[in-house]
């Protein structure tokens, strides 16, 4: 699998290795991971983890031995100029593998995140996922705090490592286990981000999941700024390389 930096293809790309049965690991690092691997203490907004550096220093650890993976199975996501220039130089600046390892952190979101939903709600029953609620593995929804010690959770998906997919909503964690079950496994590993939180939280974690406000119930103004925002979420496209010196302001 080579990623191409094109927002739908990359997409694509990534399903269809899945499709293939191929061995990899995807995890993407965004905003918080980007903290993170500065050493940098983090709250996530519109998530239920945080961390610090001193307190959660085994997390922090983790996440940095992930990052610097250079094995050729090992994908990354990350931050694009668009959405962070600053994040972006930063990525770029200590990459660890290829140009075609690397692709977008929002990559299941925005235009893609209908299209990489209902993929995995099409195919629940051929993958085993770990979330913090209805998942076929469970973890805390912030790991960090307390320090939640994953090794038990580690162990029992060596058990299921036959070449079944796993994907894994559980914020850094996830990048963490990725790196961690590469060895043994034998299919795919898939940070998937927020792409199925409707589904395992009951209700909208990030803006870009959230319904159109009824103008009934607010100042038309004001129901029209929230919904162009969530319409301009939903509808974004990320890029690697800006046309315009612009960035998404929502």
């Amino acid at each position: 699998m080579n990623f191409v930096r094109d927002f739908r293809k990359d997409c694509l790309a990534v399903m269809e290795a899945v499709e293939r049965g191929r061995k990899f690991a995807f995890a993407r690092f965004g905003t918080g991971e980007c903290a993170i691997l500065k050493g940098k203490p983090v709250h996530a907004r519109g998530s239920h983890w945080h961390g610090d550096p001193e307190r959660n220093a085994t997390y922090y650890a983790a996440l940095q031995t992930a990052w610097k993976c250079e094995r050729p199975e090992w994908y990354v996501g990350a931050g694009c100029p668009c959405c962070n220039p600053a994040e972006h130089h930063w990525y770029k600046k200590n990459l660890h593998i290829p140009r075609e390892g690397v692709t977008f952190a929002t990559l299941f979101m925005g235009s893609n995140w209908k299209l990489f939903h209902d993929w995995l709600m099409a195919r629940r029953s051929s993958y085993v996922l770990v979330a913090p609620h209805h998942g076929d593995f469970e973890c805390p929804a912030n790991t960090f705090e307390p320090n939640w010690d994953w090794t038990q959770l580690r162990e029992n998906l060596l058990q299921t490592l036959n070449g079944t997919p796993v994907m894994l909503a559980c914020g850094p964690l996830g990048k963490i286990l990725c790196h961690e079950l590469l060895d043994a496994a034998t299919g795919p590993l898939i940070d998937i981000g927020s792409a199925l939180d409707l589904e395992l939280w009951g209700k909208p974690t990030r803006l870009y999941l959230k319904k159109p406000k009824r103008k009934k119930h607010f100042r038309q103004a004001k129901a029209k700024a929230a919904n162009d925002r969530i319409k301009r979420l939903r509808n974004r496209t990320c890029v690697w390389k800006l046309s315009k010196k612009a960035v998404h302001k929502s």
